[in-house]
């Protein structure tokens, strides 16, 4: 679904935008003359944090450190590392010439605006619709459903596809389906706003379809719900057109009282997978400021790394990136949730580097991707079994939820003034991440909401 990412200096040098970058990182380097390399006892420095505060989490030693100034010289700075109870260990690797001090107070919740990319395509019609619920007929999903579905006797269901290994020619594939599920009927979208509100989750992160199609129901419908509860929304605009109608919609939106703000802000995602898109995209959001007189808080989404993602936010005057987790580690031989969660925390120290640009902290807490390749998002179906076995990886445990939403909090409370809102992947992308936030309805009738009172643990 992705595009690879490659070198940003390979396509930077072509571009003459190289030795702006470098400039760029000269001059931030510049603004940190003092900063000391973090030294764990008996290892060579392996890190670099730049972010001015006083209390720091290191992502590399797990610890919380504290910086000092000495003698009112910049040059004078000592980290003093705490473990994992918030007890002094060391300063610089030495505890001998420095008191204890008081660690940093860390609070039990997660305070900052926190939200959920949802996907719904989870209606009672539409033209992927026995794709999706065919795709609970695997060995790997055939236990359970969206929590508002019911359970059917096999049936078997003729799905249409495009075959990208056929010069994207329409096929058609049986599908046998043991499920159905109406999440577009009466009373749904509430049930959806208690569950949301019940773990603290303040906003729902829209995935943009226009009103015609199949997949903007819950958009609408939570526009038009009387009682939100306090839930609020905010658009990624992955599939946006430079249309009057859309333009007008987002104006709209940006004017109620449900839609997310940030920093008194209406919050916008950009979700870019093509780099050609980039443009199209910025000048989408120009044309809504323009016509609603407002400036937005935009954050931009990719897989890029962070150097390459600072790029755009700089260039385009946007406010922030969102890192978006990695589906899973099967192409570099790991296929544990532990890599996501690996992986994203490497990602969230990296833009500690770029201190004007916020982060919108994304964390993967579900998504692996476990049913993908029997979703009808995917160019060709038929590679199903072949995919699974080769490309995907296991679902998150409960504990590495819990330790995911407890590292998030951590690096929150380290870098209040760096990230300003908090998403999670995903709400209800069920045939992909398999385990969701929203809670998920077994054969046995059971409603597991497992992950949703792991979130609530954590989330204010």
């Amino acid at each position: 679904m992705k595009p690879q990412m490659t070198s940003i200096y390979t396509r930077l040098s072509k571009t003459g935008v190289f030795l702006l970058f470098i400039l760029m990182e000269f001059n931030l380097a510049a603004q940190h003359p003092s900063l000391d390399t973090l030294v764990k006892p008996n290892n060579p420095p392996v890190e670099k944090l730049v972010e001015q505060s006083d209390f720091l989490f290191s992502r590399w030693s797990g610890r919380y450190l504290k910086r000092t100034v000495g003698s009112g010289k910049p040059v004078n700075i000592e980290w003093r590392i705490y473990n994992d109870n918030n007890k002094f260990v060391a300063a610089n690797g030495n505890q001998d010439n420095n008191p204890e001090i008081t660690p940093p107070v860390i609070s039990d919740k997660i305070k900052i605006p926190v939200g959920v990319i949802r996907w719904d395509s989870w209606s009672s019609t539409g033209g992927i619709l026995p794709g999706l619920r065919g795709a609970f007929n695997t060995p790997e999903t055939k236990d359970y459903a969206p929590w508002f579905s019911t359970f059917t006797e096999p049936e078997t269901l003729e799905f249409p596809f495009y075959n990208k290994d056929n010069g994207y020619a329409l096929e058609v594939e049986n599908r046998v389906s043991n499920v159905k599920f109406e999440g577009d009927r009466p009373g749904i979208m509430e049930q959806e706003v208690n569950y949301a509100r019940s773990a603290g989750i303040d906003f729902w992160a829209f995935n943009y379809y226009p009103d015609e199609a199949m997949q903007s129901y819950a958009r609408r419908q939570f526009a038009d719900l009387p009682d939100k509860q306090g839930m609020k929304a905010a658009y990624i605009t992955e599939l946006v057109a430079m249309e009057d109608r859309i333009i007008d919609h987002f104006v709209w939106a940006f004017q109620q009282d449900w839609y997310q703000k940030i920093d008194g802000k209406p919050l916008v995602i950009l979700a870019v997978w093509n780099k050609n898109e980039i443009p199209g995209q910025i000048q989408f959001l120009r044309a809504v400021e323009n016509k609603c007189g407002c400036k937005t808080y935009s954050s931009y989404q990719n897989n890029d790394w962070a150097s390459e993602k600072a790029l755009v936010v700089y260039q385009n005057k946007l406010d922030a990136s969102t890192v978006y987790g990695t589906w899973n580690g099967a192409f570099v031989g790991r296929r544990d949730h532990a890599f996501i969660m690996e992986d994203e925390a490497k990602e969230w120290s990296r833009y500690l580097k770029f201190p004007k640009m916020d982060l919108g902290l994304n964390v993967t807490i579900s998504f692996t991707n476990l049913g993908v390749y029997s979703s009808p998002i995917n160019g060709k179906q038929a590679d199903y079994n072949f995919m699974f076995h080769n490309s995907t990886g296991y679902m998150a445990t409960d504990s590495e939820n819990d330790k995911q939403m407890k590292s998030a909090r951590d690096f929150i409370a380290a870098h209040p003034s760096k990230v300003k809102y908090m998403i999670l992947y995903s709400w209800n992308e069920h045939t992909e991440g398999v385990r969701c936030v929203s809670p998920r309805k077994n054969r046995d009738g059971r409603i597991d909401r497992s992950v949703l009172d792991i979130v609530g643990k954590w989330v204010e």
